[in-house]
Parts: structure tokens; sequence; C-alpha cells
């Protein structure tokens, strides 16, 4: 698990960075998580891009 920082809101888009030293081969997905309100508001798979 890494933890990243606050989303970047942009109309349309949130951008996230991920931590340094974060090996990204390691990770299987991702979740956006309110920390405020305890609550998952998505996932998704993390795979290669083609």
């Amino acid at each position: 698990m890494a933890r990243a920082g606050p989303a970047q809101r942009q109309p349309g888009r949130s951008d996230v960075r991920h931590p340094a030293g974060t090996d990204l081969d390691r990770l299987t997905s991702v979740s956006i998580w309110c920390k405020r309100f305890a609550v998952s508001f998505g996932a998704a798979g993390l795979g290669p891009v083609a």
C-alpha cells in the first residue's frame, strides 16, 4: 500500500501524485479513499499500458 497526497482537481478529472520511491510494479490496484467520510469512492486495476 502507498498513500498519495490530496487530489488536484481540474474540470472533469483529478490528478494524484504517488509518493517518491513507490514501486509501481508491485501495485495491482488503486482506491480513491475519502479520509473525511471514511469511504471509498471507487477503485481500478493497474496494469501495463499497451
